[in-house]
């Protein structure tokens, strides 16, 4: 539940704060250049929201590592891949 809080910080918290910040001068500079800088636009915010996702992923990593027990790290980390 811990790491969970991550996700909910970033994707829930930080994601949409920023996207209401700049999002609108984000679209405005890019209106001059018609149907294309709007797409860009919208490119630009999909590598933002892919960015919040890596985070989300490695904080939540970080804390679980951090808060589950130690034979608990151990086991998942010296576990043979399944092939």
């Amino acid at each position: 539940m811990t790491a969970g809080f991550a996700g909910l910080a970033i994707d829930g918290v930080i994601l949409p704060l920023v996207e209401r910040l700049f999002a609108p001068s984000l679209l405005e500079g890019w209106n001059g250049f018609g149907s294309i800088g709007v797409a860009m636009a919208i490119i630009i915010w999909c590598g933002a929201i892919a960015i919040g996702w890596v985070l989300t992923a490695c904080m939540s990593a970080v804390i679980w590592e951090r808060y589950a027990p130690t034979q608990a790290v151990l086991d998942v980390e010296s576990d043979p891949p399944a092939c």
